[in-house]
């Protein structure tokens, strides 16, 4: 196996992480954000600020892994 083959290896797991990491932050910020702000009767400014990073950090997470994969 050549070096350059193995940073295509590296660069490929790399960039699942980065989709892994993705999805556990929209699951767990958007979602969970989302959950919230039906629950309660009266919206709370972290509940909209939990679910716009998380909206932030998802597409961003998701960017990157594009990138890696490019």
């Amino acid at each position: 196996m050549g070096k350059a083959e193995k940073r295509r290896e590296q660069r490929i797991a790399l960039g699942k992480y980065f989709y892994d990491i993705s999805k556990l932050t929209f699951a767990a910020l958007v979602l969970g954000a989302v959950l919230i702000f039906f629950q309660a009767e009266e919206p709370e400014t972290p509940v909209t600020v939990m679910l716009a990073f998380g909206i932030f950090a998802t597409c961003a997470f998701s960017i990157i892994a594009n990138n890696l994969n490019k």
